[in-house]
Parts: structure tokens; sequence; C-alpha cells
């Protein structure tokens, strides 16, 4: 809700109580999802890059994944890629929320 809101501050407050609450490798999908748009959201490209390589492991984390990397690299097709991936899974909601992201600029 933080990121739709674009209450960055708060999206801060709740990445700093995820890394302190929740053991590294444990939290659910939905959780390292929402991890990884908090990190573009926020503009932190270094810890974006250290976190895309496992989640490009999971079919459902994969597009999360990609769209980090394409907004922290500024790459369109790689964008694109993850808009499809979205659509592919029935994650409609979150391919409309790439255009919030992708205004990011490291």
């Amino acid at each position: 809700m933080a990121l739709s809101r674009g209450q960055l501050g708060r999206v801060e407050e709740l990445l700093s109580a995820l890394q302190e609450h929740v053991p590294r490798g444990r939290p659910s999908l939905t959780t390292r999802a929402a991890y990884i748009d908090g990190l573009v959201a926020l503009g932190r490209a270094p810890e974006v890059e250290d976190e895309v390589e496992t989640l490009l492991l999971s079919p459902y984390l994969e597009p999360f994944a990609l769209r980090a990397l394409a907004v922290a690299n500024d790459d369109q097709e790689l964008l694109e890629r993850a808009l499809d991936r979205f659509t592919a899974l029935g994650l409609h909601w979150h391919a409309a929320q790439t255009p919030l992201l992708s205004s990011v600029r490291y």
C-alpha cells in the first residue's frame, strides 16, 4: 500500500523492519516481491542487483526481478519481458504498477 501511495518514507521503514525481523531466505514470495519493489522505488540499485539473482530462479518472482533489473539498468527490452511475464502469470495489477516503478532514476 505504501508503494502505491508513493509513501517512500514508509517504504523505507517497512524495508528496515523486514531486514530486522525476517531471516534471510525465509520470507514469503509476496514479501520478497514487495521487498524488491521497495528497493526499486527507493532507487537502491546495488541492493537490487544483490537480490535479483535468487529471485530469477522462481517463476513467480522472475517478473519482479526482471522489472527491478530493467529499472536499475534503464533497459526497455528487459522491462517488456517483465511485463510479458506478469501478464502470463495473470499478475495484471503488478504489471500496471510498472510505469510507477520505471519512473525511478538511479
